[in-house]
């Protein structure tokens, strides 16, 4: 196995295990809380609100009927991915920080 395929590794370890915390921690949420409730996790910094957005980022979308909005968001989804495992790829992300924070936003948007 080549040393640029080995490097691929760590990213792919890392992407998936983001993934894996995201859809665990969206599972406890739904399970385990109300919709609407608030739990304070740290004092004057952080809350856990369970809440529903059928969009994008900030609600984009969220309250649009259009039948096309399910796949415009799926098609811009598998996009964006495909750019960072190109950037990630080629070696284009950055250096070791730049590819990091792309593999940890890869492993969001998976």
């Amino acid at each position: 196995m080549s040393s640029a395929r080995r490097s691929v590794w760590p990213f792919a370890v890392v992407a998936l295990f983001i993934l894996v915390a995201d859809q665990v921690t969206k599972y406890a949420v739904e399970r385990f809380t109300a919709d609407g409730s608030l739990r304070v996790l740290v004092p004057g910094l952080l809350n856990l609100v369970h809440t529903n957005n059928p969009g994008v980022a900030f609600g984009i979308l969220a309250d649009s009927e259009m039948p096309w909005r399910a796949p415009l968001l799926i098609v811009f989804s598998v996009g964006v991915m495909s750019l960072i495992v190109w950037l990630l790829a080629t070696s284009r992300a950055g250096g070791w920080f730049g590819q990091y924070g792309m593999t940890l936003i890869l492993g969001g948007a998976a």
